[in-house]
């Protein structure tokens, strides 16, 4: 017996939750709770989604209202922001209680995956489900995949939310109100509506239906306006070329736009405008083809690579600017994930920010992970990381020092591989500790 499990509490209960998107939730989600209720209790039961509409059509209500008609109580539908993180289910999940993921087996291959291994070759937080010998929450989770059920719409064989909007469409509406009855029973009419709304006629708001309020009456009810008609540059040379001919000498100057030449075009203008008699010629052709081909894309900052690394005294989050490939780190304390979160941990509160707009599940797994510039909350994601590695590089900065004097003070050097530097840091304890490891994660960002 290792020593370890000496010091893991055995769980007392299950607590059982099945995240996912629910766009819409449909027999194959049903038929999988039906599973879960059969294994762990109707009562030790929850259903997890979120609130994100970026990409997908259905708020969290809506989700919620359809999930209750296929027969899921109301009680245990529950919101979350991050549903693979454990604390995302601190509310419902007691210190003796195991906390166990339910999924289909169709996404058995998909992350986040149980029995991986971080680098520092300690194993990941989830684990496979067994049923015996479940320890609680707080040292690990477990991942269960229940059978996937294949569902019949008007003679098509469905088994997911994707096959499900793309098929919605071209069913007739008797096989759209029959498929609603199999799926929510006396709500069909309704559902049918809503499915409607969502998948096919997108004038009104899906939450209309239900009488949700997604957005505010009076961005619902605009009425699209009208294009304006934009004259190409062909036209708008012909008409010069009329005036011209009819004697006005103002013709070729009376926009500014065809006077100057565009920026980063001046020296192709230059070349065509002794080849023409007629003055605006070449800067008709400048403009036509910057106009075709496209102002030339700047090149962007693709910002930060963010990546974790485990000691059993600390976590380290490694910061990485993609543009200059400088790099910085946030210490913070063990156990942001597994019941040891500290509301008021540096560490802890970037991850907060990040983890709303980057994969936490890779970043818990120790993967490099970047920060989704298209997600609602991306900005300030990436303010809060902007200013964590601004920190790290402001007061007392030297040139190649990052912390100078402090190695040096606390007994601990730099010398040596950075195998050998973190076996001096767990032999070591307090600053000088924290120095080795400081160490250890310079020399191996130094080789990244």
């Amino acid at each position: 017996m290792k020593i370890r499990s000496l010091f893991e509490a055995k769980a007392r209960r299950i607590i059982a939750v099945m995240p996912g998107g629910f766009h819409p939730f449909h027999p194959g989600h049903k038929s999988l709770y039906d599973w879960a209720v059969k294994t762990f209790g109707q009562r030790n039961v929850y259903v997890a989604a979120t609130n994100d509409t970026a990409a997908r059509p259905f708020p969290f209500d809506v989700k919620k209202k359809l999930a209750g008609m296929a027969g899921v109580p109301e009680s245990n539908f529950i919101q979350v922001k991050s549903p693979f993180n454990a604390m995302s289910y601190k509310d419902i999940v007691d210190a003796d209680t195991a906390l166990v993921f339910v999924r289909s087996q169709k996404d058995k291959s998909e992350q986040p995956l149980p029995d991986q291994t971080k680098k520092n070759g300690e194993p990941g937080y989830l684990r496979t489900y067994t049923g015996k010998d479940l320890n609680t929450s707080d040292e690990m989770g477990y991942m269960a995949y229940g059978p996937t059920i294949n569902f019949d719409f008007s003679g098509m064989q469905i088994k997911s939310a994707s096959e499900l909007r793309a098929t919605w469409p071209e069913m007739s509406d008797e096989d759209k109100l029959k498929a609603a009855k199999l799926m929510y029973g006396n709500g069909a009419e309704t559902a049918v509506q809503l499915l409607n709304k969502a998948l096919g006629d997108t004038e009104a708001p899906v939450g209309e239906v239900f009488g949700f309020a997604t957005r505010t009456p009076k961005r619902a009810t605009r009425k699209k306006k009208p294009e304006k008609f934009e004259p190409s540059v062909q036209d708008k040379i012909a008409a010069r070329r009329k005036a011209a001919a009819s004697g006005d000498k103002n013709a070729w100057k009376s926009k500014k736009a065809l006077e100057k030449a565009p920026p980063g075009r001046e020296k192709q203008v230059k070349k065509l405008k002794g080849k023409f008699d007629d003055p605006g010629a070449p800067y008709a052709i400048a403009w036509a083809q910057h106009n075709k081909h496209g102002k030339p894309k700047k090149k962007t900052n693709e910002g930060y690579k963010l990546q974790l690394e485990r000691d059993t005294d600390m976590m380290v989050l490694n910061i990485v600017d993609t543009a200059t490939g400088k790099r910085t780190e946030v210490r913070g304390k063990p156990g942001y994930e597994t019941g040891n979160y500290d509301p008021n941990d540096k560490l802890h509160m970037l991850l907060d920010k990040i983890g709303k707009s980057a994969d936490i599940s890779q970043l818990m797994n120790g993967e490099p992970v970047g920060i989704n510039p298209k997600h609602p909350e991306g900005a300030s994601a990436k303010d809060a990381t902007d200013k964590a590695y601004k920190e790290n590089f402001a007061d007392g900065k030297k040139k190649g020092k990052s912390r100078p004097g402090r190695v040096k003070r606390s007994g601990a050097s730099c010398n040596g591989s950075v195998t050998a530097l973190r076996k001096r840091a767990k032999n070591a304890s307090g600053e000088k500790a924290k120095m080795y490891h400081w160490c250890a994660n310079m020399k191996s960002g130094k080789k990244k």
